[in-house]
């Protein structure tokens, strides 16, 4: 009798068991505003979402495969374009998730401190994100403070 609850059940389910909740896509619109200087294939962005009612700032991670130390490089399509960085009035639709497994969680809580050398030779910490042309002057709630999510993919907004 259990044999054949067994098969069933696998025929049910096509042997295919999912262990975390599945998670829908958000469609967020807005302005990168800081970003991390320091990024390469990888991205870290803080957001002004285009909400009604004032400023509503958000992270975003963004990998192109994976964000673990065996995730292969990224191909030059999969890089967030630089003018996501270089123009704080360019307007984009973002695709973004909450963090599905504890890699995508260990990009939004971690925090990784940058040095540099300071006046007297010594090495100084020195901010991470970096503003966006046209957002130099806007103060923003620290980016590791942030609800973050991660991004899936990105489109320009038409104007």
């Amino acid at each position: 009798m259990n044999y054949i609850i067994t098969i069933a059940s696998l025929l049910l389910f096509d042997g295919s068991f999912q262990t975390l909740p599945a998670v829908r896509s958000e469609s967020l619109e807005g302005s990168v505003v800081r970003y991390d200087v320091g990024s390469t294939s990888q991205a870290d962005f803080v957001v002004n979402l285009k909400a009604n009612g004032g400023k509503k700032y958000i992270r975003l991670r963004y990998s192109p495969n994976g964000f673990g130390f065996d995730a292969p490089p990224a191909k030059p399509e999969q890089l967030a374009p630089k003018a996501m960085f270089s123009d704080g009035s360019v307007v984009w639709i973002f695709q973004a998730h909450t963090p599905r497994n504890p890699e995508e969680q260990s990009a939004c809580t971690s925090y990784v401190k940058r040095y540099a050398p300071g006046k007297d030779g010594q090495l100084v910490e020195v901010e991470r994100f970096a503003p966006v042309p046209g957002h130099e002057s806007e103060i923003i709630p620290k980016p590791e403070s942030l609800s973050c999510l991660i991004m899936e993919n990105w489109t320009l907004k038409d104007k």
